[in-house]
């Protein structure tokens, strides 16, 4: 069931907006319903492996809930998912930024979490040019608007976006995280990397979106 979304989802916005190609983008339901299903295994894989034990009592009792509203709709027993509204926002250059690992960060960083403060909760994926997010309980919808993804059908593309601070604070961390973790690569992993680099001719290398990035974010 979530393999034809996914397909849907790669195939018609996924590939073109990584290559550049296209950067606006039609969906139907099919899109509501494959970023449903990434929250939906994002926050249970979360809930029932235990990893949540820095939610709250109060915050934590809703996580179940936001897991079966996500069910149904997943499996059509419910026309659309109830507070867990899907955002998806497509990355592109930082304005009036000369930081290389926050733009690295925003066009190839990839992880996932489940996030929350002291009113509030929501799911955050990150990957590639991609930056989805799934509200879990929010105290209000003040800055979880204008990414929102209709259930029926809409158009997608890139825009500014008014986000919550702690989501800005949660991207700038994932940026630290990245930068930090170059420390961590071992002697045989870099004897790889320097190896590929090297087999690319100089004007493909030049051209590639991490070297836009690096390349004071012209990309």
């Amino acid at each position: 069931m979530f393999s034809c979304w996914e397909t849907k989802f790669a195939n018609e916005i996924f590939f073109k907006y990584q290559e550049g190609t296209k950067g606006t983008f039609s969906h139907e339901a099919w899109l509501a319903k494959y970023l449903a299903s990434i929250s939906f295994r994002v926050l249970a894989h979360a809930y029932y492996s235990g990893e949540l034990s820095y939610f709250d009592e109060s915050m934590l009792r809703h996580v179940p809930v936001a897991i079966d509203r996500l069910r149904k709709y997943l499996l059509g027993q419910s026309p659309t998912p109830g507070e867990q509204r899907q955002l998806l926002i497509l990355l592109d250059k930082p304005s009036n930024s000369s930081d290389s690992d926050f733009s690295m960060y925003l066009i190839r960083g990839i992880e996932h979490d489940v996030l929350t403060t002291d009113t509030c909760s929501f799911i955050y994926v990150k990957y590639l040019k991609f930056l989805q997010l799934c509200p879990i309980k929010l105290p209000s919808n003040r800055g979880w608007k204008t990414g929102r993804i209709s259930p029926d059908k809409g158009t997608l593309s890139v825009k500014d976006h008014e986000l919550p601070d702690y989501v800005l604070d949660r991207m700038k961390s994932g940026a630290r995280t990245l930068t930090g973790s170059r420390d961590k690569i071992s002697e045989k992993q870099k004897a790889i990397i320097v190896k590929r680099v090297g087999d690319v001719r100089p004007e493909t290398l030049l051209d590639s979106p991490i070297a836009k990035a690096v390349l004071n974010n012209k990309f």
